[in-house]
């Protein structure tokens, strides 16, 4: 199993490979959504978009990637007062969360 992380932070990163480590799962860190969608393989079942780390179009990313496949999981988190990207993000088709609940989370996100 292969989780695709799309972000450009510099710490959480470390703590999401520890997650995915933990529950037996590839986690592939890419910086664009190109690389993005150029991740996806057979064995990739979730993506998960840092939204701070892009301004570019989610309905984009979104086609892309289900394009590649269909069943993807998608997941786009961002901070909770940013309301309007995380609407954005939600209406492309990926499911949302506040940094809060994948910090929380980070186990059942990563390490799944």
């Amino acid at each position: 199993m292969k989780i695709v992380y799309f972000t450009r932070d510099l710490l959480f990163p470390s703590k999401a490979q520890h997650a995915a480590r933990m529950g037996g799962v590839t986690l592939q860190l890419v910086g664009s959504p190109q690389q993005c969608a150029d991740a996806v393989d057979d064995d990739t079942h979730r993506v998960v978009v840092d939204l701070g780390s892009t301004s570019e179009p989610l309905a984009d990313l979104a086609a892309a990637l289900l394009a590649k496949k269909p069943e993807l999981d998608l997941i786009a988190y961002g901070p909770h007062v940013q309301t309007d990207r995380l609407a954005d993000a939600k209406s492309a088709g990926f499911r949302t969360m506040s940094n809060g609940q994948v910090h929380s989370g980070m186990n059942v996100v990563f390490g799944e």
